[in-house]
């Protein structure tokens, strides 16, 4: 009886600490996409002059289309990563099918984009429109930037580390 108690109560720690493991090996990807939400929006306010009003209509737009847009790519990413997908295997019909999928998923993507227009134009003025296309390449740009320079420091770390050994 005890042993059974024991090895049922080891059994619970066992999981309990390889959940909270799990846990924390995301918690640093789920900080750094909340510091970077937070960067982006302080970003596209600050570059596209929001006001208050305008932040207060414009952000829930622009939030449903990162959400729709993210659940596209994550769809897409699915079917692309699926076993069924290893190109050698595949027959023309299939690779045919993967193919045109690349098409459809642009396509989507497309839509989706113009409805993000359609309605920021209905809660923005032009101008501010405009701006939020600027503002969104810009972003862009600066985040290849900042790894690029993540990367360089990592790979001299790296060199460092290579020299002292």
């Amino acid at each position: 009886m005890k042993t059974k108690f024991l090895t049922s109560v080891m059994l619970i720690s066992l999981i309990s600490i390889m959940t909270v493991m799990a846990q924390e090996r995301e918690k640093p990807l789920q900080q750094k996409k909340k510091q970077l939400e937070i960067q982006k929006i302080g970003y596209f306010t600050e570059h596209m002059s929001l006001t208050a009003e305008e932040a207060q209509a414009f952000w829930p737009v622009y939030n449903d289309f990162q959400k729709k847009r993210e659940e596209l790519a994550a769809e897409f990413r699915k079917l692309k990563k699926s076993p069924a997908t290893e190109l050698d295997n595949l027959s023309e019909k299939e690779l045919n099918a993967l193919a045109d999928s690349e098409i459809e998923h642009a396509k989507k993507m497309l839509e989706l984009r113009v409805q993000l227009h359609e309605n920021v134009k209905k809660v923005l003025p032009l101008k501010k429109v405009i701006l939020l296309y600027e503002a969104e390449k810009d972003f862009k740009k600066h985040l290849l930037k900042d790894l690029k320079v993540e990367q360089n420091k990592a790979r001299g770390k790296h060199q460092q580390q290579q020299k002292q050994q």
